[in-house]
């Protein structure tokens, strides 16, 4: 029932007010979603320090020489042995090829040396078949003695300048030394003991002797008795 003064029923009020305030109200989906959390905040990494490279230590080279636990050790490196090795065969192969040379350069001087030794008697036989003298030579013989034969002692040395020709015809080689005041006539090649029998110092003695007794001075030289050069004897005589 309607009022006829103009006032609304209290129903109606209340169904104006539901709707108005179901106006106001904001519209809720059917199917609610559920809620996102909120984005974590991007933390980004603080870079580390960067460390200095280190360098791999190399290893200590041992002492050449070291004393470990009272022994002496050697410690070489390999290349310094083989380095070693390779100069020991360098040397072996030098020393072998200048003992190879040797006996070529002595076999050369004997042979020159016998050669000259011919030529100087072939030239003294000759030069004294000129003269008149008959010479007998010796073969020459190397000899390793250390005595030289003194032939004759004087103190004017000219006169031992024909006795050194006599002999050096006659295939013995000497020298004139002075020791002191004197003169020494002496063999230029040495021998053994001379006056032990059955030594080639004894032999040439007493080819001395024999020669001495055929020797005859010249006009104005000093002359040595009757039996000359019979007193020979030997000396050790550098």
């Amino acid at each position: 029932m309607h009022n006829s003064h103009g006032r609304k029923p209290l129903y109606e009020v209340i169904r104006e007010a539901q709707a108005k305030s179901a106006q106001d109200k904001p519209l809720q989906p059917l199917h609610p979603q559920p809620a996102q959390p909120a984005p974590k905040p991007v933390v980004r990494p603080t870079p580390l320090p960067k460390s200095p490279k280190r360098v791999a230590p190399w290893p200590a080279k041992p002492r050449i020489l070291q004393f470990n636990a009272g022994r002496i050790e050697f410690s070489l490196p390999y290349q310094l042995v083989i380095a070693l090795l390779l100069c020991a065969v360098a040397l072996m192969l030098i020393v072998f090829r200048l003992g190879q040379h040797r006996p070529l350069q002595r076999s050369a001087k004997s042979a020159a040396s016998k050669q000259a030794v011919t030529v100087a008697q072939k030239t003294t036989s000759q030069a004294a078949k000129s003269s008149g003298v008959i010479t007998e030579t010796t073969p020459a013989t190397t000899s390793k003695g250390s005595n030289r034969i003194v032939i004759q002692t004087v103190q004017n040395s000219e006169d031992l300048e024909p006795v050194k020709k006599f002999f050096a015809q006659n295939g013995i080689e000497t020298e004139i030394r002075q020791i002191g005041n004197w003169f020494y006539l002496v063999t230029k090649e040495k021998y053994d003991n001379p006056d032990k029998a059955g030594t080639d110092g004894f032999a040439a003695k007493q080819r001395i002797i024999e020669l001495g007794a055929r020797y005859q001075s010249p006009p104005g030289y000093g002359t040595f008795g009757t039996k000359p050069f019979s007193d020979a004897y030997g000396m050790r005589l550098d």
